[in-house]
């Protein structure tokens, strides 16, 4: 009882606090694909939108009054999901989303056990000049997929900043017979550090104090009313892209019929260490390719 009374007692107080309500952050700029917005929820959740894209996390009102932000973060690299697709035949399909960097690694597997052998999905330049991203592979010759995430070239970018190590952990699923149709994500968030932050009011404008990798101060301004709509609809959007990937993952394919829903189910992984001195690195999987108008 004395638990449920806590959870009530919080609720109610994040529910009544000053710092409720919708702040634009000020980076400069001026149009509005700079425009940036932190909205602060009833809940105990926040967002922060921008063009193109939202962060999420909590927040709580400290006992010294002052602001305290949390971002949400999901450290698995990979997430893997599958379907049985009527339309292959003695073949298995293998889909890369948001790999584009040229980070991502990967084996196919004809055996159980890793063979030390792994090739970038696409070119490690970053040079992407082909839509292609799906490969097909005879059911026969794969039995296991194994993804690496190596952020050698990013650690570079940023050691300078801000130094940290980077594990070197290889994922390895299960290509189940069940299934031929499979779309691997790489969840490129992973491989950041969450932004935390305390906050106070100043003058009457919203300063949040950076305490993660980034210790800057942002100024949020002009603050405004959370309207019911508004809060709705901000939670449906962090339903969508704050948060984690979810055990389904949806894509529209066309038919004769017009596009058509299908749904792929999350796959159960596992990971272990690996010593990339160990590792063969061959050709991309998807390898760059001259401009069409160059050719």
């Amino acid at each position: 009882m004395i638990l449920v009374c806590g959870i009530f007692q919080n609720i109610a107080a994040s529910a009544a606090s000053k710092y409720i309500g919708n702040y634009s952050i000020d980076i400069g700029g001026g149009d509005a694909m700079s425009a940036v917005h932190l909205h602060i929820l009833p809940s105990g959740k926040y967002a922060v939108t921008y063009f193109g894209g939202m962060q999420t996390g909590v927040w709580q009102e400290l006992p010294n009054g002052k602001l305290q932000l949390q971002q949400d973060h999901d450290p698995v690299y990979f997430y893997v999901y599958a379907r049985q697709n009527s339309a292959l035949k003695d073949s298995i399909k293998f889909n890369f989303d948001n790999c584009a960097e040229g980070s991502a690694k990967v084996a196919f597997a004809a055996k159980k056990g890793f063979s030390n052998t792994l090739r970038p999905v696409f070119s490690p330049d970053g040079r992407r000049y082909s839509e292609g991203n799906e490969v097909s592979l005879p059911a026969s010759e794969v039995t296991a997929l194994y993804l690496l995430e190596n952020n050698e070239f990013k650690k570079k970018l940023h050691e300078a900043e801000r130094p940290r190590t980077l594990d070197n952990l290889l994922y390895s699923f299960p290509v189940d017979k069940k299934y031929n149709d499979y779309k691997i994500i790489l969840n490129k968030a992973a491989s950041q550090q969450p932004s935390n932050y305390v906050g106070e009011f100043v003058d009457g404008n919203l300063l949040l104090y950076g305490t993660g990798p980034y210790p800057e101060t942002i100024n949020c301004r002009e603050k405004r009313e959370l309207r019911e709509e508004e809060r709705k609809e901000l939670e449906e959007m962090m339903q969508v892209y704050g948060g984690r990937y979810g055990s389904q993952a949806q894509a529209t394919e066309h038919a004769n019929d017009g596009p058509v829903k299908v749904v792929y189910q999350r796959l159960k992984g596992t990971t272990q260490a690996v010593n990339l001195g160990a590792v063969t690195f061959i050709k991309p999987l998807f390898p760059a390719e001259a401009p069409a108008d160059s050719r």
